[in-house]
């Protein structure tokens, strides 16, 4: 389709990879966890519910506003999740909508933000820079899984039985 994405994508155990074409012609990619989480660091806190963070994400604009972010270690570890107000990628500075703990400050925090979405969803968010509020742009998708095509080679998975 003319002036539509179109996008590949193979979901593995550990990644989920992305290969799209844009509208322009122009070739990109993207490689997300295929637990649909975006994982970072706090470097650097500003207040409770702001801090500087070190990511290797491939978004050009804050596409992040309303995603899931939880703390992966400590006392948050398991049932505190918060939300994402803004990203901005040019400081790197991350804002919630609510105050983390106090005791957390001053830590090096590993974290992960997450919209709740399937994989290949996420890096289609990814590849086409679309928000959870905006509808995506026109698009083809094809999907493919190397964990259905490993379970065949290996002949793994569910057996049948013949009488």
């Amino acid at each position: 389709m003319p002036n539509s994405f179109s996008i590949a994508i193979d979901t593995g155990g550990t990644f989920t990879d992305c290969i799209a074409i844009d509208p322009s012609g122009q070739i990109k990619t993207c490689k997300v966890l295929s637990n649909s989480t975006l994982r970072g660091s706090i470097v650097e806190w500003l207040d409770e519910k702001t801090f500087k963070i070190q990511h290797n994400w491939q978004i050009e604009r804050d596409i992040l506003t309303d995603y899931e972010f939880k703390v992966l270690k400590g006392p948050l570890s398991i049932n505190s999740i918060f939300s994402v107000k803004s990203f901005d990628l040019i400081t790197k500075i991350m804002a919630l909508n609510q105050p983390l703990p106090i005791e957390l400050m001053n830590q090096k925090i590993a974290f992960s933000i997450t919209a709740n979405e399937e994989a290949p969803i996420l890096a289609a968010r990814i590849i086409t820079q679309t928000a959870l509020n905006e509808p995506f742009p026109p698009l083809t998708f094809r999907l493919g899984t190397t964990k259905g095509t490993n379970a065949l080679l290996e002949r793994k998975g569910a057996k049948t039985a013949f009488i």
